[in-house]
């Protein structure tokens, strides 16, 4: 099988595994934040449980776009640059703005989620610097790209402000 195929294959999986994720829910509580429990095996600190679940997404996108070919494209850069902005700080600053009364998380969550993140970030790299079409610079000065580009940077503006609103909720200690 190609990679292409295999890509294919993926992302349908990756939708059906979304899809039944999303119904599983109505049912069962994830055992995480405030559904944390036990049974769910060992645990670790939360905020090193969190970087060590969202780290994976940022080695995968940055090693796939290392071995492109089109890392020298601007569009490369550019959402090189975009997805960085987001998941360093998902990685790096949000878990250490965190005051919370659950200082530990399931080793098997951090797990769940990294296999997750790798996973979303190979369908990502590898889509923007392989598979998917070769972008024109000036794809950059295209409205779709301009108009998505202000939309991401403000949705990154509103989570910040969200989180930062959430975490005031939570008195000190």
């Amino acid at each position: 099988m190609d990679e292409s195929t295999f890509y294919h294959w993926l992302v349908i999986a990756w939708m059906a595994l979304a899809a039944a994720t999303f119904v599983a829910l109505f049912f069962v509580n994830a055992p995480y934040g405030r559904f944390t429990r036990n049974g769910w095996g060992p645990r670790m600190n939360a905020r090193w449980g969190w970087i060590l679940m969202e780290t994976p997404v940022l080695i995968t996108f940055l090693v796939l776009y290392a071995i492109s070919a089109r890392k020298s494209s601007p569009v490369s850069i550019v959402l090189l640059a975009f997805w960085i902005a987001h998941y360093a700080h998902r990685s790096f600053a949000y878990p250490f703005r965190l005051r919370s009364s659950r200082p530990s998380i399931t080793v098997s969550v951090i797990v769940m989620g990294a296999l997750f993140n790798v996973g979303n970030g190979y369908l990502n790299g590898r889509y923007l610097f392989a598979l998917g079409p070769r972008l024109d610079p000036s794809w950059l000065l295209d409205p779709r790209f301009i108009i998505g580009a202000c939309l991401f940077w403000i949705g990154y503006a509103v989570n910040q402000h969200s989180d930062q609103v959430l975490i005031s909720l939570r008195s000190a200690g």
